[in-house]
């Protein structure tokens, strides 16, 4: 009896590994053959172009891609793009790129260059701001207190103002530009 038992676990065993063998050769069928699938460049068929420029700033590569936006009010058309600096800090758009156009004021760690020390941003009174990437450099006052006066790392003569308090530094920023034209932070 032990034996019957034993030839049928045998034998349901090799009729298992036999089958497992078949269902593994199966015959390979390409998508794309050479016949099905042509290499060449149609250049007839119309493509895109993105309008972009490429400069240099203080040895930082950089480039721009213009964003077309309609016209606001009053005739007033906003003019935005994305940049792109291999300078840059991450943020919002990832490393080194920006929305410029848009200025946004936040919080960075110290460096060696700039402050003596690194330390990363802790919401304390050793954090340092920068403005679009550039870092605001203390021109009067307390740096993070209320009524410092900042410039920008490259010099734009605009005259950057920190405002109240809040998380170990300014509640906000006001900037006011050579031009005269006047923005905050809030």
């Amino acid at each position: 009896m032990k034996t019957n038992i034993f030839s049928a676990i045998v034998f349901v065993l090799h009729f298992i590994f036999i089958f497992q063998l078949h269902s593994q050769n199966v015959p390979y069928v390409p998508l794309y053959t050479t016949s099905t699938f042509s290499k060449a460049i149609n250049v007839s068929l119309p493509v895109g172009a993105m309008a972009g420029s490429a400069s240099t700033s203080n040895d930082n590569a950089m480039y721009a891609v213009p964003l077309i936006v309609p016209q606001g009010t009053n005739g007033i058309t906003p003019n935005i793009s994305l940049a792109y600096s291999s300078g840059g800090m991450n943020g919002p758009l990832g490393q080194g790129w920006s929305v410029s156009g848009l200025s946004m004021i936040m919080r960075v760690g110290s460096n060696l260059y700039f402050d003596g020390e690194v330390s990363l941003v802790n919401y304390d009174s050793k954090d340092r701001f920068a403005i679009d990437g550039s870092h605001l450099i203390l021109k009067s006052g307390s740096y993070g207190s209320s009524g410092a006066t900042y410039g920008r790392e490259t010099e734009d003569f605009s005259v950057i103002t920190s405002q109240g308090s809040l998380f170990g530094g300014p509640a906000y920023f006001t900037v006011e530009s050579k031009d005269g034209t006047c923005g905050s932070s809030t």
